[in-house]
């Protein structure tokens, strides 16, 4: 039997772990994190440079929506993935810095 990837709480150790960096690249970060109250738990994060956003949400179930938003142009892509490990989790992170680093 597979076992059940821990999405929930490795993704707050990954913003645990890169917070600061972020911060001090002149990023923003906005945070929730996961509530007990709903059918399913999932966590919310923005990361915003001056004129890009991206906002990740995963829930528990591995299902997540990444939303990229380039302020200038009003241009937005969504895209739903499924995050069934680390990889998956680096991947959907590194697409996520990647778009709100660019100048």
């Amino acid at each position: 039997m597979k076992d059940h990837f821990a999405v929930l709480e490795a993704t707050m150790e990954w913003i645990t772990r890169q917070r600061e960096s972020l911060i001090s690249h002149g990023l923003t970060l906005d945070v929730d994190p996961p509530d007990q109250g709903r059918s399913k738990t999932g966590i919310s994060l923005a990361v915003d440079s001056s004129d890009r956003l991206s906002q990740f949400i995963v829930w528990d179930t591995g299902e997540a929506q990444l939303q990229l938003a380039d302020v200038p142009s009003g241009e937005i892509h969504v895209e739903h993935r499924e995050i069934t490990s680390d990889r998956d989790l680096e991947d959907v992170l590194k697409t996520l810095l990647s778009w709100v680093s660019q100048r």
